[in-house]
Parts: C-alpha cells; sequence; structure tokens
C-alpha cells in the first residue's frame, strides 16, 4: 500500500513547494486549493502508486486525468489537464498522499497562516541591503555591478534550493528567475529602462554561455535545456532595439551609449558555444546603437589589437572578431573588404550572409545586395555538395529563394540573377523554380525540369497538365513516353497496365494533334522491342493497342 511505502520527509519538498507557490492571499489560489481538497475528500482520487521518487495517480474530475508527482523536483509532476503550474488535481492527489503521513487540515492550516520562510544567511542580508543603496543606477557601470551582485544572490539561493541539484533546471531558471528578476531595478526612463533591459539581456546570455560550457551535458541536451533560452535573449534584445527605434534618443544617451560599445565586446569573448547567437546580439546592438564612423572605427583598431592577441595565443576568439571585423566594414559600406574577411573564415558563414543580405534589401540598397546575392550563391553552392542531410540544404535554399525572388520583384531589375539561383541550386530550389516557370508560361522549360527531377506525370498537378494542353499538347509527350518506360521497367503486371493507360492517354493526345500516324509507328515499334515480355504483350492486347 501507499501508505506503507511513503514518508512524511519524502512530502515535505513538495509541501514546502506548494506553500511557496501558492498564497492564501489570493483568491485564485485559496480556490484552487479548496477544489484540490475537495477532489480528495470526496475520494476522487485512485490508483495511487509510488515508484522511485514519483507518485503516479488518476483524478476523478468530470473525466480521469493523469497526475504523476515527482517529489523531488515538484516543478516537473505533471497532469493531463490543460492547465498549467500546480493544478487542482496535483494538489488533490498530493492531499491523497499527505494524508497517510500527517493531517491534512494542519497542512491546510499552516498554508493559511503562510510562515514566513526562515531568514537568510547574514551575508545574504547584507547584499540585499547594499542593493538599496544602488537605486540611482546612472551609469551602465552601475547595470554590470547590480547584475552581478544579483547574479551571486542568485547562485546562493540556488544552493540552498533542492532544485538546484538538477542541472537541467537550473538554465531554465537563470532566465525565468533572475533574468526577469532584473526588470524590477530598471530606470524609469524610457529609453534609459530599454537599454537597461538589453543589457540585463546581453548579461544572462553571457551567463548561460559559460554555464552551458562548464557543464558535462550533451549537445542533444543543451539543444534542448540551453538554446531555447540563449534564443529566448536574443528576441528580447531584438524586440527591446525595435522600441527604442521609436524614441527619441535623449541629451544624455551618449555616455550611456559610449558604455554599451565597452560593454559589448565581452559577447564575442564570452566563450564558444552559441557562437550564432552572440554575433547577432553583438551586430544588431551595434546596427541600431552604435553606428556612428568614429565609434566603429574605434571598435575596429580594438578588434584588429584583439585579434592578433588572440592569434598569438591560438585562441579561437579571432574568429569571432574576423566577423564582427566583417561586420564593422559592412556598417561601413565596404562590401568588398567584408566578403574578402568573411571569405578567409572556415566554415559555414551562410546564416550571416542572409542577415546582411536581408537588411540591405529592407534599405533598398539593390547595388550592395546584388553584390551580396552573387557571393551567396556561391557558398550555398559549396554548402549544398559539403552537406549530406537534404532538409539542411533544402532549408537554407528556401531562405536564400525568398530573397532572391524579392530582389527581383522590388528591384526592377532583369531575372538573370533570380534564373542563376533557380538552375544552379537545383534540385534543392525545385519548389521556387517549378512556380517560377509555371508563372512565366515557360511551359518548354517547365517539362525539361520535370523530367530532370524525375517525377512522374502522375505525380504531377492535373490543373497545371491541362493548362500545358491548352497551350501546347505536344508539349506532354516526352512525359508520357518516359511513363510508359518507367512502367514497362518495373517488369510486373500491374506495372503494365500502368503502361497501357498511359499508352491510351498517349494515343489521345497524337490523335488531338493529328498525328496518329506517328502513334501507329510508335506503338508498333514499343511492342516489337518487347516482345518477350508476354505479361506486357497481353496487356497490350487486352487494351485493344495491338490486334494478333
Amino acid at each position: 500500500m501507499l501508505q506503507r511505502e511513503m514518508t512524511k520527509e519524502q512530502l515535505q519538498y513538495c509541501a514546502d513547494e506548494i506553500k511557496r507557490e501558492l498564497s492564501p492571499d489570493i483568491d485564485y489560489d485559496r480556490e484552487k486549493m479548496k477544489k484540490g481538497l475537495n477532489l480528495f475528500r470526496q475520494g476522487s482520487v485512485f490508483n495511487a502508486s509510488l515508484e522511485d521518487r514519483y507518485i503516479e495517480a488518476k483524478v476523478q474530475d468530470g473525466s480521469p486525468f493523469q497526475v504523476m508527482l515527482d517529489l523531488d523536483v515538484f516543478v516537473l509532476s505533471t497532469c493531463t489537464c490543460s492547465t498549467g503550474g500546480i493544478c487542482r488535481h496535483k494538489l488533490a492527489v498530493f492531499f491523497y498522499a499527505y494524508a497517510m503521513v500527517d493531517r491534512v487540515g494542519v497542512f491546510f492550516q499552516e498554508w493559511k497562516d503562510k510562515k514566513k520562510p526562515p531568514s537568510l544567511p547574514l551575508s545574504l542580508k547584507q547584499m540585499k541591503k547594499e542593493d538599496r543603496t544602488v537605486e540611482t543606477l546612472e551609469t551602465v557601470r552601475d547595470w554590470y555591478t547590480l547584475f552581478k551582485r544579483q547574479h551571486h544572490l542568485f547562485k546562493q539561493k540556488q544552493e540552498n534550493n533542492r532544485l538546484s541539484f538538477n542541472q537541467l533546471f537550473s538554465f531554465e531558471s537563470l532566465y525565468k528567475t533572475y533574468f526577469h528578476s532584473l526588470k524590477a531595478h530598471a530606470p524609469q526612463t524610457p529609453f534609459t529602462k530599454e537599454l537597461f533591459m538589453i543589457h540585463a539581456a546581453v548579461f544572462t546570455m553571457e551567463k548561460l554561455v559559460e554555464q552551458s560550457e562548464s557543464s558535462r551535458l550533451s549537445l542533444s541536451s543543451k539543444d534542448s535545456y540551453v538554446y531555447p533560452y540563449v534564443n529566448e535573449l536574443l528576441t528580447v534584445i531584438h524586440d527591446r532595439l525595435n522600441d527604442i527605434k521609436s524614441m527619441a534618443f535623449p541629451l544624455g544617451a551618449d555616455p550611456l551609449l559610449i558604455e554599451t560599445k565597452e560593454e559589448l565586446t565581452n559577447l564575442l569573448v564570452v566563450g564558444n558555444e552559441y557562437q550564432y547567437e552572440r554575433l547577432m546580439a553583438y551586430f544588431i546592438i551595434w546596427k541600431t546603437l552604435l553606428n556612428r564612423p568614429a565609434w566603429i572605427k574605434e571598435e575596429i583598431d580594438l578588434l584588429k589589437v584583439k585579434q592578433q592577441d588572440f592569434l598569438r595565443a591560438k585562441k579561437s576568439y579571432a574568429v569571432d572578431c574576423q566577423f564582427a571585423l566583417a561586420h564593422h566594414a559592412w556598417l561601413e559600406k565596404c562590401d568588398d573588404t567584408a566578403i574578402d574577411l568573411l571569405e578567409k573564415i572556415q566554415g559555414n558563414i551562410l546564416n550571416y550572409c542572409y542577415y546582411w543580405t536581408g537588411n540591405l534589401q529592407l534599405s533598398k540598397e539593390w547595388d550592395r545586395e546584388e553584390k551580396w546575392l552573387t557571393f551567396s550563391l556561391t557558398l550555398l553552392k559549396d554548402y549544398n555538395q559539403s552537406l549530406i542531410d537534404y532538409h539542411s540544404k533544402r532549408n537554407i535554399t528556401r531562405q536564400f529563394m525568398k530573397l532572391y525572388e524579392h530582389f527581383s520583384q522590388l528591384s526592377g531589375t532583369q531575372n538573370s540573377l533570380l534564373q542563376s539561383a533557380l538552375k544552379e541550386l537545383l534540385p534543392y530550389s525545385y519548389v521556387e523554380f517549378n512556380d517560377y516557370l509555371l508563372e512565366q508560361e515557360n511551359y518548354h522549360t517547365w517539362i525539361e525540369l520535370q523530367m530532370a527531377v524525375g517525377f512522374d506525370i502522375s505525380e504531377l498537378e492535373k490543373e497545371t497538365l491541362k493548362q500545358i494542353e491548352q497551350f501546347d499538347r505536344s508539349l506532354l509527350l516526352p512525359l508520357y513516353h518516359k511513363a510508359i518506360n518507367d512502367a514497362i521497367r518495373q517488369r510486373s503486371r500491374p506495372a503494365y497496365k500502368l503502361a497501357v493507360r498511359y499508352l491510351k492517354k498517349l494515343r489521345t493526345q497524337y490523335r488531338q494533334l493529328k498525328q496518329l500516324h506517328i502513334w501507329s509507328d510508335y506503338i508498333e515499334r514499343l511492342a516489337s522491342e518487347h516482345k518477350r515480355l508476354r505479361a506486357f504483350q497481353e496487356e497490350l492486347e487486352r487494351g485493344k493497342l495491338i490486334h494478333d
């Protein structure tokens, strides 16, 4: 029985977590607790069992819901209902289990009394007192002092938290708890508030990278438990920058921006992981906030010195500096210099080119965009040759084809660059090339495309085939001939029947073209070539295509 297996110590963590997360002062929480208690008292909990650290049970609440309580990591508990967090069904199962080891009424009364949590150690109290002294937060350096202090406090709290042993939870907590707690310290002035949160996101991203690199997680675990929060922080930075764009920069903004420039370089050297997210944060902040010729020149000089130091020390941060130098060349509209810098980097640079090219399209700098699209086409061809995975090739091709198509439409130039991309990126550009040819009513090339890719006529849309018939039905003849030959090569009765169906459709096409003499020669020659295929001959006779 569950009663013999349970101890109060096992449930104590769940009890503390419920007390901490739900407040008796909030009507919604109070109602949820009452509903959970009622479900327990009504006997709605059944089939409860304990396995290792998990309690599994069903709760009858209109329909049955499956609940799994994790006694060590309560936030990982699950319920099949649609309510997030602590739902009434989890509470019902908890009360059911708690009743085995103590009185539920005592727990409920303790929760209503809402006893204060144990006092923090003196050092943490002192740190909180120090936090109150840094209320002005006038400089970016003040902000980073606050970030570091709050991070230290956060880590100490984690050490005292039973969840801290779960490394996967710590990444989520760093974003959801630590980062979001910094909002309470943000200045009230709109521009300064947005800039503060951008720096908070940058600092949190750096901490996630550091923590990820020091962990022993596998790459797949990092993709699941670290990357989403790094990417979310990049989104925060992007969104905050968009908000800043709509604001007039205050007169006193320059000192904050100068300090921003000084702090931002750390993104390049904080670690090796999540390079794309780190660099993109660096790129978009420079483009939106710091894009001034004098500042760019200063940053280029600084990066060149740093890069030489990294090269001498044989550190990979030299590559990040190379990317940053390329970005600054792009900001200065020195595209040849930027491309030259990128060509010296080994590895995939396509995603960065997509960013630069896309921004040029937004600003309608067509000459510059054409140069980057031409460069990207070479990269795409090499990239598609180096990869095995079809889906990766298709995805990157699809992204860039949108740029080529929009460039052709918006720039008012010839379609030569678009056509080159469509042809040279086959078969991964098939979808776009197919649509382009139909839109241009270039049916002859469209037929050649289907033949080259190897599509059977049965796989093509009937409406398209009708459209080509109306235009010039003779264009469809090669498709029918190919389908017939492919079916015969299968050497099976069903395939021969399929070939006969295609032959009848082909005969109709020749009749409409008034070329039955060509059809007669063709069917006679086909039957003669395959006279040893008895089953095929029988199907030809059954279809009345030949006669004994």
